[in-house]
Order: structure tokens, then sequence, then C-alpha cells
């Protein structure tokens, strides 16, 4: 489009069926018809009005940037994003736009690459491919963030060393002259004339209300043009002698008709037919447009004072944006500062004083202003003020999700709306989600209780908690107040985060982990774990940090979920490790992780169940001296682990208190550690007889322990004790399953003797008869 857009086609730009008709090519489009037309047809509809060119919070930044600064701040981005398509973007064979142009340098960009650009970060953000908000006539020189002043440029054009917060025409005149045509400066010009013609008018939205596939990223840049929020009153244009800036300002810049006008004289000087453009200009200045944007500027700033007044911060810019200046503006028949001014305070007043009445703030108005629309008072003049307006206003300040977030956070802070019982939230914990309760203040409003809030809104509400922290945490000089609210706040976080560790079992994993690594929480007495340690599955041990929570503890969290917390512990180390330069706080962390994979190791090897652990560190300490020495008398020593008083710590689990081997071969030498040495199998309690060992203990590395149990027993061969305890003839199940065992060990070996010697004489009597044969058969030769 290089071109002025006529009358009926600007008329298309204010509502979606329009735009849509403009951008697809599809005539008399009409949101009804949506249903009936072609599959292609819906799909050029649906891609089109999806297409996401910049973000919403870069928008929102420039809007308040200007607001604050007292110039125009009045965006539509369904307006910015359809002109932008119409003047600078391409389409494909299917008619979808596909290419976007760059106004000032002509680069071209693949609209989905800057789609992609939108999802992330700003740190990940890359330049080439990405559009920024630039503002034709300079934040800086008094242009406002407002359609006809506001182009999607390359991040290239719009930054500091090319045009910045110079004037277009010194831009292209110096270092933009390797961009500048006529051509491209007479498009751009088109663009602003036919934004002019729209930029006052409200947008009108379709019943199929197509939004922005898009998220935005991290932050949205602001326009580089200048940094600094300056009021209108205080600019003045100086250049940054900090800045190696190639560009020298050489024109002023006053206000849009001039500066416009400047644009034109430059098509004039290069010979460029403007006539279409003069006629244009003309008819705005008729229309009166020029007039409008010093209206709006002044009725902005004005409504900006009077909410600036109600806040103790920022919010007021927030506020402001929220106002419908189309309809504002057009509500204000007056002309003069003065008189516009007394009205919108007169406006304003009315509307504190039935706030007050109903026990409601400025702060309720605020949040709930997109919801009260045409009865708002803000947009009715005093002169056409009744009581029939007020009673319908006042009736419909109800709590929109706004207010109800804050209030909800608010309760958040306190004890008796976030209790628990038995691990989970009580009667009157607002986080549950079949709990009726009133939201505090609003006791009187039939039907209006937190019943399923938090589950619908959980996300708002975090993300306007943090916006709140943020807000205190930020302010620099503190009241007493301030404190108070941020310790509320913290609590509300806190309150957030114990309900969110509740239903999140990698969570109370990674806790528990963390408790593994220290020592209060994996202690024993005699042999078992003590009344606070973790593993105790009787043990109602609080998760650390989250004591608040009361009856959700480790009472059977190891039993449960051991393989995961094994797995999760594993992943942790192996993440640790593969960092090769550690700071000093991974490397405590590093530690932490492994006291909790030793915490681990000792509660399973003292887990009483685990009597064939305990029996192969019991059978390797045979196999070592100084576990197995006798005094001169013969007996064994202090030291020694045949010896049934003493109480020898297992080793490499010294730490276990009370876990020792005191009694233990008298306990389980017939039963596992001789059947085990000799014969590879122990006694199953369950199944009541010998089963074969899954380790192999007829290792020469055991013929040392095999060798010690032998000199304990003193004897020579382990077939004496089996019949020394036959010669006993002693009857217990155990003892006598032994000797069976045995008796059944050596039928086997005596049949397996004669079957060698079996086959032994059959070998002999065929060598024999062999040998006879070859003699037979040598004679005969």
């Amino acid at each position: 489009m290089d071109r002025i857009l006529e009358k009926e086609e600007l008329e298309k730009l204010n509502s979606t069926d329009g735009i849509i008709e403009m951008l697809c090519g599809i005539p008399n489009f009409k949101s009804e018809m949506y249903n009936q037309l072609d599959e292609d047809k819906q799909d050029l509809i649906d891609y089109t009005m999806s297409i996401d060119l910049i973000s919403n919070r870069q928008i929102e930044r420039n809007l308040r940037r200007s607001l604050d600064s007292e110039n125009i701040a009045l965006l539509e981005k369904r307006k910015l994003i359809a002109l932008s398509l119409l003047y600078f973007g391409k389409k494909d064979d299917t008619g979808k736009y596909v290419t976007y142009t760059c106004p000032y340098t002509g680069k071209e960009y693949n609209i989905s690459e800057i789609e992609r650009e939108l999802e992330k970060k700003q740190s990940e953000k890359d330049d080439n491919k990405r559009l920024e908000l630039e503002h034709i006539m300079p934040h800086s020189g008094g242009g406002g963030t407002v359609l006809f002043n506001c182009l999607l440029s390359s991040v290239e054009a719009n930054g500091i060393g090319e045009k910045w917060n110079f004037h277009l025409l010194d831009w292209f005149n110096q270092s933009g002259k390797k961009y500048y045509t006529p051509d491209r400066l007479n498009r751009i010009v088109c663009y602003m004339l036919s934004a002019y013609s729209v930029a006052y008018k409200e947008y009108k939205e379709n019943e199929l209300e197509f939004d922005y596939e898009f998220v935005d990223g991290e932050q949205g840049y602001t326009d580089n043009d200048d940094i600094n929020t300056i009021p209108k009153k205080q600019i003045k244009q100086k250049e940054d002698k900090s800045l190696d800036i190639q560009n020298v300002k050489e024109t002023d810049i006053f206000e849009y008709k001039k500066f416009l006008d400047s644009l034109v004289n430059k098509l004039n000087e290069d010979n460029y037919d403007t006539t279409v453009i003069d006629k244009k200009i003309k008819e705005l200045e008729e229309q009166g447009i020029f007039k409008v944007n010093k209206k709006y500027e002044l009725i902005q700033s004005i409504v900006e004072d009077i909410f600036k007044e109600e806040a103790d911060d920022t919010s007021y810019l927030t506020n402001s944006l929220k106002v419908d200046y189309y309809k504002l503006v057009d509500s204000i028949e007056f002309e003069q500062e003065e008189d516009i001014r007394k009205e919108l305070t007169s406006r304003i007043d009315i509307i504190k004083s039935i706030l007050k009445e109903n026990n409601k703030s400025m702060k309720d108005y605020y949040i709930s202003m997109k919801d009260l629309q045409d009865i708002d008072l803000l947009y009715i003049p005093i002169g056409k003020l009744d009581d029939s307006n007020k009673k319908i206003f006042e009736k419909n300040i109800r709590l929109s999700v706004d207010t109800k977030i804050n209030i909800f956070i608010d309760m958040l802070s306190e004890k008796e709306y976030t209790r628990y019982e038995n691990g989970e939230p009580d009667s009157n914990n607002i986080l549950k989600k079949e709990n009726k309760i009133k939201f505090e203040g609003y006791n009187d409003i039939d039907g209006l209780n937190t019943s399923n809030f938090w589950n619908k809104n959980s996300s708002k509400i975090k993300e306007r908690l943090e916006e709140r922290l943020d807000e205190l945490n930020n302010k620099e000089n503190k009241s007493e107040e301030d404190q108070s609210k941020l310790g509320r706040l913290k609590k509300a976080q806190k309150t957030i985060e114990n309900y969110e560790f509740k239903n999140n079992l990698e969570e109370r994993i990674d806790v528990f982990i963390d408790m593994l690594g220290e020592d209060e929480y994996t202690k024993y007495k005699d042999g078992e774990p003590d009344n606070n340690n973790i593993f105790g599955s009787r043990n109602k041990i609080l998760f650390k940090g989250y004591k608040d929570i009361c009856g959700l503890d480790t009472s059977q969290f190891w039993q449960r979920n051991s393989p995961e917390i094994k797995k999760r512990l594993e992943e942790q180390i192996k993440e640790l490790n593969n960092n090769g330069n550690k700071t000093q706080e991974e490397q405590e962390k590093f530690k932490r992780l492994e006291k909790a994979q030793i915490a681990i190791k000792y509660c399973e090897f003292a887990n009483k169940f685990n009597l064939l652990g305990k029996i192969d560190v019991f059978i390797d300490m045979l196999g070592k001296e100084e576990y197995t020495s006798y005094k001169k008398n013969g007996r064994p020593d202090n030291n020694n682990i045949f010896g049934s008083r003493n109480k020898i710590k297992f080793e490499g689990y010294k730490d276990i208190d009370g876990l020792n081997t005191s009694n233990f071969w008298d306990s389980n030498r017939n039963t596992h550690i001789i059947p085990l040495l000799f014969y590879n199998k122990y006694y199953d309690s369950k199944e009541k007889r010998f089963v074969q060992s899954d380790k192999d203990y007829s290792g020469e590395e055991y013929n040392i322990a095999r060798e010690k149990v032998k000199e304990y027993l003193k004897l020579k061969s382990i077939d004496q004790y089996i019949d020394k305890l036959k010669a006993k003839n002693k009857k217990t199940v155990k003892v006598q399953n032994l000797i069976n065992l045995v008796e059944v060990l050596r039928d086997k070996k005596e049949r397996l003797t004669e079957y060698k010697d079996g086959l032994l004489e059959e070998n002999t009597n065929l060598k024999q008869e062999i040998m006879n044969n070859m003699v037979v058969t040598s004679y005969g030769r």
C-alpha cells in the first residue's frame, strides 16, 4: 500500500469485521458469515487475525511512559497491526501475510520468526528477527504513543546511533541516507495520514473475539529514542555528549502538524507529487484533528493528576490507562483547560462520595472500571447526571476478579484461613476448593465466597502477589505501614508455597533428601531409628521449612517413596558431578547429597529385614584378623566377633548406634553363616527350609572366613560340626533342617562318587578291550 486509504477503507479499520475484510479480501464480511465460509477462508481469517508483531508489554510500557511525560497515550493494537500489514506486509500466493518490511530500512522479516521471538525472554531475543515500537516524531520531542506516530521498525533503525531521538529528516539526511527514497518517505506519510483518520475512533470487536496466539517474553523494550521519562514542559533539545553519535540535530521538533509539514516539504523538494497528501492534510485540519491531539493530551494529563492524588505509588499510571479516552473526550464539550479540569474533578468527587457511602474505595473503582463501561459516571457530564445514574452506578460496583484477588491475597496472610488438619486444608482454609468462605469484608453479599477461587485464579493470584511484593521491595523509604504490608505479603507467599508443597511429591522428595543430609534427622538408638529419624515409619517429623502444615510429616514417606527418592538423589549427584567448576554453594550441596546417600545406605543396612546384608558384612569381617583374634587362653579377645558379648560395630556402619555383633554369631551360625559359607544356602523362615543363595560364597576370597569358622569351632572339617549336632540329638527345627540338609548333600556326594567310580570302571574295561583288539589285529597281519 503506497497511498492514503479511502474513507470507506478507513471506516473498516475501526472494527474486527472491517479489518478481516481489508486484510483477507473477503467483501462485506460479517462475523455471522464465518461458519458458512469454506475451510480455506476460515483458516485464512484465523491465521491473519492471530498475527502478532509486537509484545503487549512493549506497547503498555510505551503508553505509561507517554502518559507520564504528558504526551498522548492512546494506541489500539488491532489497528496498529492491521495498518502495519496493509502498508508494510507482503502476502504469499494463498493470501497470507508472510513478510514484513521495515518502513525505514526496507529490511524484510519473516512474520513467523517475529512471532517466535515474542515468546522468548528478552535476554534470548534475536535483534535481527524482531521489531520494536518506534515513535516517528520522537518521544523526547513530544511525540506520543498514538497510532499516527508509531511504526513497527527494525531494532537497528530504532537504536542509539541511528534514528534514536532525531528528527526523521535529520536521520535520513545523515546516517539514514543509505535508506532514504522519496517512495519510502511517501509510504510513511500515507501511513500517518490514514492513521490520523482512525486514531480517535473507538474500535469495535466482533463476537468472534480473536486473540493473539503468542505470549509476551520476559520484558518488552520501550522505544529507544529517549530512556528517561521527561514531562513535556521540561523537554529541551540537546545533544548527549557522552554518546558517540554521528547524527547532528538540525531540525526542530515542535508539534504533530509542523512535523508532518516538514516531511511533506521534503517530498516536494524531491519533486514528488503531493497533491493527494496536501488535500488530505487540509481535510484533517477542517475536521479539527490536530486540535483533538491537544485536547487528548490535556484530558489525559488532568486524569493522571487526579488519580495521582489517590496513589502512593505508580499505580496511577496503570489506572489512568484503564480510562476509555475515546468516550471521555467525546463526553466533554469544554475546550478551556480550567473548565475541563473543573468538570473532571467534579465527576471524580461524585464517584468518591458514592464509594464512601458504600464502604468502598477508589481502588475498588479502578479495578471495576472495565466492568462498568457505559454506566461509569466518569463519562457522564455533570449537567446530565441524575439520581438514577448514581443508583445504577452504585449497584454495579461489584467486586471484580482483580478485587477478589487482592482480598484473597490479604486473607492468605491470616492463620484462620490457612490452617491444616491431618495434612489437608481444614474446613476454613480458603485454598480448599470445596470451602465456601466469605471474602473478608463482604459477608453480606450472598453467594460470594472462595469456593474454587484458587483453582480458577491461581496463576493470576501468584502474579499479583509478585507484583505487590516487587512494588514494596523496590520502594526505598518504607514506612511502618509498608513494612507491615510487606510482612503480610510474605506470609501469603509462604501460605501458597506450603499448599503447593503439600500437593507436589517431587518437592517433598527434594526436601526429604535435603533433610537426609543433616545428622539430626538420621540418628539411631539401640540399632533402630530414634524418635527424630525420618526413616522411622512411625515418626511424624514435619518437613523442614513446612512446619505450618499440620499433619504433613515424614511418617511412612521413605517406605512409600524409596525408589523415587534414590533415583532423584542419583540425578542430583550426577548433575553436580557434571559441573566442573562448582561454586561454594554447589560444593556444600554436594557434601549434603553425599551424606544423604550414606544415610540411605545405613538405613537399608539397619533394616531388621536385611539380615542377609548384615551377614554378608559379618562374613567379610571374618576374613580380617582384627575381628578374629584370641587371647592367650584361647578365648576370643574383646574385638573378636565370635564373642557373644562383644559389641563390635559392623564394618562400614559404625555410626549406627546400637547395631553391633553382640550374639550375632550365636543367633545365625546354624541358619545362615555356616550354611552360606560351606553350602551356599540359608534358612528361609517363611518357607521353613534351606534355599539356594543368590550370592556365591564358594570362591577363594571366602576361604579365610571358612578357616576362621573352623578355627573357632576347633574342627578340621565342618562335617565334624554337623556330626556333633547329630550326636547331641538337637531336635529344634532349624538345627534338624541343617542336619537333614547335610545328610542330603552327603547322600548326593556318595551317589555322585559311585557314579564316577562306575564310569571309571567302564572306561577301564573299554580301554582294555580296545588294547586287546589292537593286539589281535596286529598279530593277524
